[in-house]
């Protein structure tokens, strides 16, 4: 997703262990000049939910994780990036 002049990449990693359903989230920022930087990386499990938390002053804020809906695994976001306010949640897949 794009906020002028701002890339805000996702990136997602899901490891699949029976047991334990493992998730690592890592929040990337493309800026302009400075390139891509990590605002930051979380672990945990599908069955508590995993989310980041972020704030970098006026720059951007929110939070990006990954649930469990039922059987559906989604990745939701909310956050705002120079006074814009993007909120979402898409399927990554069923288990």
């Amino acid at each position: 997703m794009s906020i002028y002049p701002v890339q805000i990449l996702f990136k997602v990693i899901i490891n699949f262990v029976p047991s334990d359903l493992g998730v690592e989230i890592a929040v990337k920022v493309k800026v302009p000049i400075l390139g891509v930087v990590t605002i930051g990386k979380v672990k945990g499990n599908l069955k508590q939910g995993v989310a980041l938390h972020f704030n970098y002053s006026s720059f951007a804020n929110g939070d990006v994780g990954v649930k469990l809906k039922g059987s559906t695994v989604m990745l939701y976001w909310d956050l705002t990036a120079f006074g814009n306010n993007l909120k979402d949640e898409v399927k990554v897949f069923s288990i």
